[in-house]
């Protein structure tokens, strides 16, 4: 599994840090995670294609993280297609997410209607789901009533979990147990405790309960982009921490 990191950061414009968004090829397929505004652009910079994406998995609903879709399937309508794409794009979310699907395509009609390349929806259930070389379990999470924790499993063995936006609970801990590379929000300092968001204390707390192989940390609010969010969260020793950059890629 390969994961590039395209945005890190969160609805707020700041100059390093692009909204939510992430490439993970895993088998024989390039997923996009979530996908904020800016998310095409920092696809380029990556020097990326959108035509290698065969599917979009959304963790929950909130514009920062889907804002790109329209501009997305607008972009396979018009643009030349490349070698490497799929037939095509399956977008997947909680079930909930078919309305708001539902009244995008409606709205926008002819502009992304694309029967050369033709993408859909389809829900993702709480559980496995067995892909072609790949399983993903899905959790739900303490966040939205329709947010997801995506835990992938490769043929090889190894595990990857994005946890989207979450708060400590249960089913963050069951899906962050014995993996390779957790990718977790972590939102705000300790001063700054929103229902529903990570903090370093709680990151810490977590670290403690599943220590995962490798633990980066994502969708940094600036007001914990200071340069001390290491120092300020005790990470267990055999744990490799470190903090998401646009644009970095992690061979998992």
């Amino acid at each position: 599994m390969r994961l590039t990191i395209l945005g890190s950061g969160t609805l707020f414009p700041v100059k390093n840090r692009s909204n939510p968004g992430y490439l993970l090829d895993i088998g024989n397929e390039t997923v996009l995670l979530d996908g904020g505004s800016g998310t095409l652009r920092q696809i380029a910079r990556a020097n990326r294609s959108i035509w290698e994406i065969s599917r979009v998995f959304y963790s929950h609903f909130h514009i920062d993280h889907t804002n790109e879709l329209i501009p997305l399937l607008f972009a396979y309508k018009y643009s030349i297609p490349d070698s490497s794409k799929s037939p095509e794009i399956i977008i997947h979310a909680h079930q909930d997410f078919s309305n708001c699907y539902n009244k995008l395509t409606e709205l926008y009609e002819d502009w992304i209607l694309n029967e050369n390349h033709p993408y859909s929806f389809q829900k993702i259930e709480v559980g496995s789901t067995n892909f072609k070389k790949y399983k993903l379990i899905a959790y739900p999470t303490l966040h939205t009533p329709q947010s997801i924790i995506y835990r992938f499993e490769d043929e090889e063995g190894k595990t990857f979990v994005y946890t989207g936006d979450t708060d400590y609970c249960k089913e963050l801990i069951e899906a962050s147990i014995d993996t390779d590379l957790l990718l977790i929000e972590c939102s705000f300092p300790d001063t700054i405790d929103v229902k529903g968001h990570m903090i370093p204390k709680k990151i810490s707390k977590l670290l403690r309960e599943v220590k995962p192989r490798q633990i980066i940390l994502t969708h940094i609010y600036p007001m914990n982009d200071d340069g001390t969010l290491l120092e300020r969260i005790n990470c267990p020793s055999g744990i490799k921490i470190s903090i998401a950059e646009d644009l970095q890629v992690i061979e998992i």
